[in-house]
């Protein structure tokens, strides 16, 4: 996910100072994230999700189209196994949380999102 975030930044021609600036985040703590010395904190998350339509199944999991409503801009990594029903339906229910709870909830979601993404890529080891 830490590449894909970069990739987003990328894609807009945004600075890190300017994507940052936008998700209410430190330049430093963005740069952490994007080399992959920090753990993406949902907030980042759903802020990047909220205020940039970026495609939560390209960012958690790097399927799909990289904007919600781009017909223009694929993920490079569009192919990927199918999801079993239980990670589709973790994936949505994230997803949705992310947008709508309130910060302590997103607490506790990160740590559920970031088991469940350990488990989706246990699952595409197995593959």
């Amino acid at each position: 996910m830490h590449s894909r975030i970069r990739s987003v930044r990328d894609s807009l021609k945004l600075t890190r100072h300017e994507f940052a600036l936008k998700l209410k985040q430190k330049e430093e703590k963005l740069k952490s994230v994007e080399l992959d010395r920090q753990a993406v904190p949902a907030e980042m998350i759903a802020s990047i999700v909220e205020n940039y339509k970026v495609n939560p199944y390209y960012l958690l999991l790097g399927r799909g189209k990289m904007f919600e409503k781009d017909e223009i801009k694929e993920s490079p990594h569009s192919y990927s196994p199918p999801l079993t029903t239980r990670h589709q339906k973790m994936i949505d229910f994230i997803s949705h949380a992310m947008t709508t709870w309130d910060e302590e909830h997103k607490i506790w979601l990160d740590v559920q999102m970031t088991n469940c993404i350990r488990e989706f890529k246990q699952f595409k080891e197995q593959k």
